[in-house]
Order: C-alpha cells, then sequence, then structure tokens
C-alpha cells in the first residue's frame, strides 16, 4: 500500500508517463523500503502502526529523496482527504440512522421526539442547562 500510495504521488506530478518509467519504479522502491525499514525502526518490539505514522515517514522519505514536489502533492492529497472525512464524519453524525426497539419492534429513531423529551426534562433547570449538548451526546453514544 506503501508503494501504491508512492506511485499515486508521483503520478499527480509526472503524469502516466512518469510512472511508468524505469527510474520512477526504482525510486519508489526504494523510497518505501525507506519508509518501511523507519517504521520498523520506531518499532523494535513490534506493534500497530496508525495511518498518520506512516503517511509522515512517506513525507519524510520523499522530502529526505529530494522530491519536493511529489512531497508537495502527497501533503495537499492527504490535506484533501482528512476534510474528506471530517465532512463525511459531519454527514454521519447529522444523520445518525439509529434504530430503537420498543416491544420486540425495531424503528428509526425520532430525533425529533427524542429532543422533545429532552428539552422537557430540562425545562426549569436555568440556563446553565441546555438540552442540545445532552441530545448530541445520547445520539453519540
Amino acid at each position: 500500500k506503501i508503494a501504491i500510495a508512492v506511485t499515486k504521488a508521483f503520478l499527480a506530478v509526472n503524469g502516466g508517463q512518469g510512472a511508468a518509467s524505469a527510474r520512477v519504479r526504482e525510486l519508489v522502491e526504494q523510497l518505501t523500503q525507506n519508509v518501511v525499514r523507519a517504521l520498523l525502526r520506531s518499532r523494535p518490539n513490534g506493534g500497530t502502526f496508525h495511518i498518520d505514522d506512516i503517511q509522515d515517514q512517506v513525507e519524510l522519505a520523499l522530502m529526505r529523496g529530494g522530491e519536493h514536489n511529489v512531497a508537495r502533492a502527497y501533503v495537499l492529497y492527504r490535506e484533501k482527504r482528512t476534510q474528506a472525512r471530517g465532512h463525511d464524519e459531519q454527514a454521519a453524525a447529522s444523520t445518525p440512522g439509529l434504530n430503537v426497539t420498543d416491544n420486540g419492534v425495531t424503528r428509526p429513531l425520532d430525533l425529533a421526539a427524542l429532543r422533545g423529551i429532552i428539552e422537557s426534562a430540562c425545562a426549569n433547570l436555568g440556563d446553565a442547562v441546555s438540552a442540545e449538548p445532552i441530545v448530541a451526546e445520547t445520539v453519540k453514544n
């Protein structure tokens, strides 16, 4: 997967012709080996790697290899993907798709009804108590 990501970064900069060249294939292989070695050095006793750790090592390897344009394209791609994931998470949070089971019958959660119950429970408790954080935490959990 590391080699594929690095190859895609070269494609973004050099186009399809550049990625097909023997020089780029050899460079991708070398950079991939450098990333793997760096990751293994960082966890000599084994363990799992977070995707951000791997991507950080890919960036470093590209920079150290003098491939600054490719590293820049890789960083920009990462940022775009991070923003897209953030939008996906916000969309998922706004439409939770939760179901409830009542007397053996499963149906979609009525968020408006839940909000109404929580708001009525919070009524007359003062300004320090707000229903919205409770609703958000209830849906999240």
